[in-house]
């Protein structure tokens, strides 16, 4: 892929907080599994969110072609109907786009039409803390929307990592991003790709967070926003919670050991961005032993660091592309301790 991108950058004089519906749900429980919905009918489909948990809430979004409300049953999903609750902060705007969040419990809707989008605050790593059925079949975040992931060679790691296998001579992404002057939205247009390719613009946007909204692909260049292309995918994993360090960078690396007589140095590439953090995350590592040091180098998603008897911590996006480590230390990613040779060359550790 070119380093460079061409693109159209827009700001728009509106916060990310408008990207949150503001009109809440009526709230009110089913009363007919055969009543038709008051904009004129159509058949009934049933959306049953559960998961996260207290300390892990689950944001999502979605949004339908005809109307959708609130329901207090699960239907057919296997999930029980007093674990599904009815809240006033899950919102309906307009009708047709629907949004919430779970901590260990499930929202359930009923809708006329499709679902056109479906969003959710997790990463291809962690979509199954939550639990999707639709008319009680499960499905994942992937399959949801008119632009579904599924059966394209797109795939998402995370809000702003996209991964493409093929040869494309067209590629087109759009992708929002938050300024001080409030939410962007741009069209990029990078050069040809070919083989595996990872998509992650960092660069074009820092210090600003961003989201990849959806990438377009074609046989031949795409010359123009909205012109005819053989694949479109739409970004399961892109909300507003994407404007969150944590969304922003989902994964979580620790190297701990060496000593003051026997510095142990390190380094790793990622496909996606770092950042030195001061955390141990869900590590077995004492949080006073992580240090933040000058001598750590990150530039362009290499990192390379030295620990001497304390520990280092890095969130990232995207897959360890490479890791070498000259001498004895513990590593772990996500908080689980893993080989250092099982990391070398992974291009997949964010799965």
């Amino acid at each position: 892929m070119q380093s460079t991108y061409l693109g159209r950058r827009t700001v728009i004089a509106a916060s990310a907080g408008l990207l949150t519906p503001g009109v809440a749900a009526g709230g009110d429980r089913d009363r007919d599994a055969s009543q038709r919905d008051r904009d004129g009918g159509g058949a009934r489909n049933r959306l049953v969110v559960a998961g996260g948990s207290p300390e892990n809430v689950v944001e999502y979004q979605f949004v339908v072609s005809g109307r959708a409300r609130r329901s207090g049953r699960a239907g057919d999903a296997p999930v029980d109907d007093s674990a599904v609750t009815v809240d006033e902060e899950d919102r309906i705007e307009d009708g047709s786009l629907a949004s919430g969040a779970v901590a260990g419990g499930a929202d359930a809707y009923v809708f006329t039409g499709r679902i056109s989008r479906f969003n959710v605050s997790l990463t291809r790593r962690s979509a199954d803390e939550v639990r999707l059925f639709l008319n009680g079949e499960r499905v994942r975040p992937s399959e949801l929307g008119d632009d579904s992931t599924a059966g394209t060679p797109v795939e998402f790691l995370d809000c702003n990592t996209a991964v493409v296998t093929g040869d494309f001579e067209g590629v087109q992404l759009n992708v929002s991003f938050w300024a001080e002057s409030g939410l962007g939205t741009s069209v990029l247009f990078p050069g040809p790709v070919s083989g595996v390719t990872t998509l992650h613009p960092a660069d074009q946007f820092a210090p600003d967070p961003f989201a990849i909204d959806s990438v377009r692909l074609d046989p031949d260049p795409i010359e123009t926003p909205g012109a005819p292309a053989q694949f479109s995918a739409a970004n399961p994993f892109a909300g507003p919670w994407c404007e969150d360090e944590e969304n922003q960078f989902p994964n979580h690396l620790v190297v701990a050991g060496g000593s003051p007589e026997n510095v142990v140095e390190y380094g790793f590439a990622v496909t996606g961005s770092a950042r030195k953090t001061d955390s141990a995350g869900d590590a077995p590592v004492p949080e006073s032993a992580v240090t933040v040091d000058t001598e750590d180098r990150i530039a362009n998603g290499r990192v390379g660091g030295a620990v001497a008897g304390g520990a280092d911590a890095y969130r990232f996006s995207g897959a360890i592309a490479a890791f070498r480590v000259d001498g004895s230390a513990a590593v772990f990613l996500n908080g689980e301790r893993v080989r250092p040779d099982d990391l070398h060359g992974s291009a997949r550790s964010g799965d």
